[in-house]
């Protein structure tokens, strides 16, 4: 794990704005944020009730679920005043459960667990929509990318709203 949210997010924008308002910066066809978010939970249960709250929309039923992995594209237009801007909020949404294990090389010795967790899992891809013509204006780039992140934190606090 990297740190918080709010901590790694902060730092990264500071790195990414600073060198988008550069001058540096390539022409740029598109932009994209992306993060993996990982939320522990006690057990797949719970993990199951955690993504229902924080997916209202669906009429979940995943009592007795072992697998679960739910993926939508919510576009939205850019709050920019770039023409024709539109912007991919995709995320995905799973629970997962991971081991860590002490694998021997003896045949006869069993696997030994060192560590297990579950967690609810967030993967986010807020990105400019690939059918924008042209390049992205220069002195927007920094722009651009504060509302690519407003949309990863706003779907990482409130959940899948369109």
């Amino acid at each position: 794990m990297i740190g918080s949210l709010p901590e790694s997010l902060n730092t990264f924008s500071q790195l990414m704005t600073r060198w988008l308002e550069s001058g540096e910066c390539p022409v740029t066809h598109r932009l994209a944020f992306g993060a993996m978010l990982w939320q522990p939970v006690d057990d797949e249960k719970t993990g199951y009730r955690q993504l229902a709250a924080y997916l209202p929309g669906l009429q979940l039923s995943l009592e007795g679920a072992t697998d679960f992995l739910y993926r939508i594209n919510r576009a939205r237009n850019s709050r920019s005043e770039i023409a024709g801007l539109k912007i991919n909020r995709l995320s995905k949404w799973s629970v997962s459960a991971w081991t860590i294990a002490e694998l021997p090389l003896v045949p006869e010795t069993r696997l030994r667990v060192r560590q297990k967790g579950t967690g609810c899992q967030l993967e986010l891809d807020i990105n400019t929509h690939p059918d924008f013509s042209g390049d992205l204006p220069q002195d927007q780039l920094g722009q651009i990318f504060r509302e690519l992140v407003t949309l990863g934190q706003e779907i990482a606090k409130e959940g899948d709203i369109p």
